[in-house]
């Protein structure tokens, strides 16, 4: 285990004997177990790319799985799996919710990756890195696997091809794409 995955552990074991917030414990890639308070997840912020107002995921939550790609101008696997994600998107209409983030890149940058790669599902900005620290992204492309209960299955760090995004729908939520 990594010190940081250590220091996580005791923290949210302090938090579980002090009988704190509500809390579900989370199963990650590569078996790091991670604390997701879940009100936090809820207000994980969704900031509008094209100046509309920002969300919260909360509000994409619940009614089916949501799938956030967190995606970047200067990161070419990034690039280069989106349109496969778009494909799958399209093929499961509105079965899955898929959600852009952009990572550490203007809104003008980020709306060019989108239009060139032909994305049609929301996008949203993630200028501070804040929610890919918060899903323990560990590198570009991650993807982040919520089901419809809110809660977080599956962090994936590296790209995914169309074969691979949608033999994990089918694992993780039984959902043949």
């Amino acid at each position: 285990m990594w010190r940081h995955d250590l220091e996580l552990r005791e923290r949210a074991d302090r938090a579980l004997r002090a009988d704190a917030v509500p809390h579900r414990w989370q199963r990650l890639a590569r078996g790091r177990i991670v604390l997701h308070q879940v009100h936090e997840l809820r207000a994980v912020r969704l900031a509008a790319l094209d100046g509309g107002d920002d969300r919260a995921l909360g509000e994409l939550l619940g009614s089916t799985p949501v799938v956030v790609n967190f995606f970047a101008s200067w990161c070419v696997p990034c690039i280069d799996e989106m349109p496969a994600f778009e494909a799958v998107h399209r093929s499961l209409g509105d079965r899955v919710t898929f959600v852009g983030m952009a990572n550490r890149d203007t809104a003008e940058q980020a709306l060019g990756t989108v239009e060139a790669t032909g994305v049609t599902y929301p996008t949203y900005d993630d200028p501070d890195a804040s929610a890919l620290t918060y899903f323990g992204g560990l590198g570009m492309p991650t993807t982040v696997f919520i089901d419809a209960s809110g809660e977080v299955v599956d962090v994936h760090s590296g790209p995914l091809t169309e074969a691979e995004l949608r033999g994990r729908l089918d694992d993780l939520f039984g959902m043949a794409a």
